[in-house]
């Protein structure tokens, strides 16, 4: 049985499963009826630290209430699913708190009270802000690589919820500077926009970005444009961090929208269009002994191979089925953060026709997979099953064909401890080198510097024990501890015999501001390689924002 047929079985078998964990909805619903009529609507705000919070008499907590902006009311309503005079649901309370956590101005924690009889409700809101003027100093080290940048963000100008920011930086040992805006409520609408420019040493690049996102199951329609363009180099990082550096030039244009076609208030049936134009175009250096390597045993020739000029124009069809079942947990990925886990299914395939005429290197078929499940194991266990894919089917063979297949389990042990236990592999069919899967400390194999060893297919352990030490010290942090091994390894198609074991272990440090929004953890962890290693390998260092897995 291959890969793909092994996780479509897993999908498959996983979609009848039924968690025991407590739903997101954390309020009474009074009303006799599933559904009843909105009486009134009352907001309530609140500031960074609220008066019921023992830290509220602070300096810091004053000074911080003094600067800070509180968001305004009309902000937070727009982020409801509804208004006075509408027919709402459970379901609509539930989604609407669950769309305000994801606002990066609001904190998790948010309350709402339903008051009615049989027909009616009066629903209340309440929400804290997050600090939104962040001025970081990002620091990431993966072995010899270290990057830097410094950066000053407002998520909440003015109280609107808009954000802006700026960042100047090292970055694949290149200076650069960049801009952003991002808007979650374009002109008061449900349309989000996102635009981005950056500039350094060889480099140019601009996004943009426009929505109207399927908000939830009910969402009749749905939109999504991407484009972006990229000038300068590229440092091929196949084998190593010092790799020959490419001039590269790439533009994308990926859009899709479409519409819900059949479902209820948990799932639905969605068609949509899409369009999927890439170009990528790559000068090698002058001097072509530096990126032809020697067959090592580790990743083989192949590994090396030059980078390969893309390009795709695919228009289709896809059709998605999305069964949604939230549950709030904390201490899987945050700290201390409410977080919102789907453990229901989603599941979108999808074709597109590229042909050579259109500017396509060969005619062909463009082939896309995107699938998810989760499980509930208990009441505080789960385990989410993920699988994606895009390919191109020309003559009669799939190539340039990436595939991803996950599963992540977390348990918690007890009220400070969780287990968390991760599985993930990527498999290349006659893939673009520029896309081989990489492995080292930079993307889950801690131990080993970064890219440390590439090919075609990769796979890739981690088991991680995170310990919560303090919660909320002081009311602005709380600190963790984890211990994690990490087992992967890589190989070139039809050279298995080649894939060697890489182990690591080691230890982390974990810290998350208290008063930001969602999952933003700092991750500091130490690594050493325990099989797998060279002579000279010793302990490495690798830091971020995120957990590792």
């Amino acid at each position: 049985m291959t890969v793909g047929a092994m996780i479509t079985v897993l999908l498959w078998l996983a979609a009848s499963a039924r968690g025991h964990a407590a739903p997101t909805d954390d309020f009474d619903w009074p009303a006799a009826a599933d559904s009843a009529i909105v009486r009134s609507l009352t907001i309530s705000r609140g500031n960074i630290f609220t008066p019921d919070e023992p830290e509220a008499s602070r300096f810091y907590a004053r000074l911080a209430n003094a600067l800070h902006i509180v968001t305004r009311e009309h902000v937070v309503r727009r982020g409801l699913y509804f208004t006075e005079g509408d027919t709402i649901s459970a379901a609509d309370l539930a989604a609407s708190v669950r769309r305000l956590r994801t606002y990066p101005f609001l904190r998790t924690r948010i309350d709402l009270d339903v008051a009615g009889d049989h027909d009616s409700v009066d629903v209340t809101v309440r929400t804290s802000d997050a600090w939104s003027t962040r001025p970081e100093a990002r620091l990431s080290q993966s072995g010899d690589l270290f990057e830097w940048s410094f950066s000053l963000r407002e998520s909440n100008l003015l109280g609107l919820g808009k954000e802006i920011g700026v960042e100047v930086g090292r970055e694949d040992q290149r200076l650069f500077w960049s801009g952003k805006y991002a808007d979650q409520q374009l002109l008061g609408s449900d349309w989000q926009l996102g635009l981005s420019v950056a500039a350094g040493e060889d480099l140019e690049a601009q996004g943009v970005t426009l929505w109207r996102p399927f908000g939830r199951p009910a969402t009749p329609w749905g939109f999504h444009v991407e484009a972006g363009r990229y000038e300068g180099t590229l440092i091929d990082r196949r084998g190593g961090l010092d790799g020959p550096e490419w001039e590269t030039r790439r533009w994308s244009l990926v859009a899709n929208g479409g519409v819900r076609i059949s479902g209820d208030e948990r799932g639905a049936v969605r068609l949509k269009a899409f369009a999927y134009l890439v170009s990528e175009r790559y000068t090698p250096p002058d001097d072509s002994s530096e990126w032809v390597a020697s067959d090592d045993g580790a990743s083989g020739p192949n590994a090396h191979a030059p980078l390969r000029e893309r390009q795709i124009r695919g228009v289709g069809l896809a059709l998605s089925r999305i069964d949604e079942r939230f549950f709030r947990f904390t201490r899987i990925d945050a700290l201390g953060q409410y977080e919102d886990i789907d453990l229901g299914g989603r599941f979108e395939a999808g074709a597109a026709y590229s042909p050579a005429s259109w500017g396509a290197l060969r005619d062909g078929i463009v082939l896309t997979l995107d699938g998810c499940q989760g499980i509930g194991l208990g009441r505080e266990s789960f385990l989410r099953l993920s699988a994606r894919g895009v390919g191109l089917l020309a003559a009669g063979r799939l190539e340039d064909a990436l595939i991803e297949g996950s599963a992540r389990f977390h348990g918690r042990i007890d009220t400070r401890q969780t287990l968390a236990l991760g599985i993930r592999g990527e498999f290349g069919v006659r893939v673009a080198p520029q896309r081989f899967p990489t492995l080292g400390a930079h993307n889950g194999l801690r131990g080993f510097d970064a890219y440390r060893f590439c090919g075609e297919r990769m796979i890739l352990a981690n088991v991680e024990e995170r310990v919560l030490v303090v919660e909320d010290l002081f009311g602005l942090v709380s600190v963790g501890m984890a211990a994690f091994a990490d087992v992967g390894t890589t190989w070139i198609a039809g050279r298995r015999e080649a894939a060697r074991p890489r182990v690591a272990a080691g230890v982390g440090l974990r810290l998350e501001a208290s008063r930001t929004s969602g999952v933003l953890v700092t991750r500091l962890d130490l690594g050493y390689p325990v099989v797998g290693g060279d002579r000279e390998d010793g302990w490495v260092l690798s830091f971020g924002s995120g957990q590792a897995f």
